[in-house]
C-alpha cells in the first residue's frame, strides 16, 4: 500500500570549499551531482577559462563526466572534470580517449573525494564507472553549460538544479 513513513535522503552539499584541484591527476573539479541533486559547483579556477565576446567564461580544455553508478542500488554519482587544453588534446582529441589516463582520473576522483568527504559524495565502498565525454563548456553568473561535440546533448548545473536534453533546447536556456 502507501509507505507513509518513507524516508528521503537529500544530498548534503559541499559548501565553500573554493576549487577542487585534484593534484595527482592534475585536473579540476567543475561539478558534483549526486542522485541528480548538484552538491557541488565550482566557481572559481579562472585560469582554465578565457572570456568571449559575449563575456561568458569558455573553458581553454575539455570536460568529462565520470559516472559512479552504485552496484546493486541506484545510487548515481556523477563528477564533471576539467581537463585544460594542453591535456585535453593527448587525451581525447587523439582520435581515441585514452582509456589508462580516464582510468587514473577516475580512481584519483574516488580516492580523493572518498577521503575529503567521508560519505557525503560516495556512500558505497564500490562503484561501476562509465566515462561520457567529451564536454565543452561555459560559465555564466554561476550557471555551468557543457554540450557534446555534436552539439546533440547538453546539461546545465547551478547550486540547486541539474538539467540535461538536447543541445538547442538547453543552449535557449542557457543562453536566452
Amino acid at each position: 500500500m502507501f509507505n507513509l513513513f518513507k524516508k528521503t535522503v537529500k544530498a548534503e552539499k559541499l559548501r565553500n570549499l573554493g576549487d577542487l584541484f585534484l593534484r595527482d591527476s592534475e585536473v579540476w573539479i567543475v561539478a558534483i551531482v549526486k542522485g541528480g541533486t548538484p552538491i557541488y559547483v565550482n566557481k572559481g579556477t579562472k585560469q582554465i577559462f578565457e572570456v568571449d565576446r559575449d563575456g561568458d567564461e569558455k573553458l581553454d580544455g575539455r570536460v568529462c563526466n565520470f559516472i559512479f553508478s552504485g552496484n546493486g542500488s541506484s545510487e548515481e554519482v556523477q563528477v564533471f572534470v576539467a581537463f585544460d587544453d594542453g591535456d585535453s588534446y593527448g587525451t581525447f582529441m587523439m582520435g581515441q580517449a585514452n582509456e589508462s589516463r580516464l582510468g587514473f582520473v577516475c580512481n584519483d576522483i574516488y580516492k580523493s573525494l572518498s577521503a575529503q568527504f567521508s560519505k557525503q559524495v560516495f556512500s558505497k565502498p564500490q562503484y561501476k564507472t562509465q566515462y561520457e565525454y567529451v564536454f565543452k563548456m561555459y560559465r555564466r553568473d554561476g550557471r555551468v553549460f557543457l554540450v557534446n561535440s555534436s552539439q546533440t546533448k547538453a546539461m546545465i548545473i547551478t547550486d540547486d538544479e541539474f538539467k540535461h536534453g538536447k543541445a538547442d533546447t538547453m543552449k535557449g536556456l542557457f543562453f536566452g
